[in-house]
């Protein structure tokens, strides 16, 4: 994970906010990730609504023209802050980290490299950041507040590495 800018929708920002480890997002992405304006603002709505915890202060991005005719093109299939992303990192070279399978595909089929949160809790053990255990509790606590994991554990996904 070594490309210019990591541009990182509200579901990862949330997952990682909600337990207590936005900082964690400076660890992996070395301190290269930002949000666009449609994230920042759809961030702020879930904290307003005691959904989120507030994460903290963010690095926004604010789309050029190019970008924001993208994002609304991709506004007719996946959400704003999706979009908005998607279209910064088309244009920036840079990665899309986000969990929504819909916009995964989208950034795939345009060439966009994809990271999310288990990528990221990856990352962490790899970096030795974070144990596997400190990262499985971590997995627990978001899948409890609602993320919705395709595996139980970062270990299994260590496990099936090897």
């Amino acid at each position: 994970m070594h490309r210019e800018l990591f541009f990182v929708d509200t579901a990862v920002v949330s997952n990682f906010s909600i337990v207590g480890k936005v900082l964690l997002l400076d660890e992996a992405l070395h301190d290269r990730w930002c949000v666009p304006e449609a994230v920042a603002d759809e961030v702020r709505v879930g904290v307003s609504l005691g959904k989120v915890p507030f994460p903290g202060s963010l690095r926004v991005e604010k789309p050029g023209d190019k970008e924001k005719e993208l994002a609304a093109f991709l506004r007719k299939v996946l959400g704003p802050g999706e979009s908005e992303c998607i279209a910064l990192a088309k244009e920036r070279d840079g990665v899309f980290c986000s969990d929504d399978l819909a916009a995964r595909r989208m950034a795939d089929s345009m060439g966009i490299p994809v990271v999310g949160t288990l990528g990221i809790l990856l990352s962490l053990v790899r970096g030795k950041v974070l144990t596997s255990e400190e990262a499985d509790s971590m997995l627990e606590e978001m899948i409890d507040r609602g993320y919705r994991s395709p595996v139980g554990t970062i270990s299994e996904l260590i496990r099936d590495e090897g």
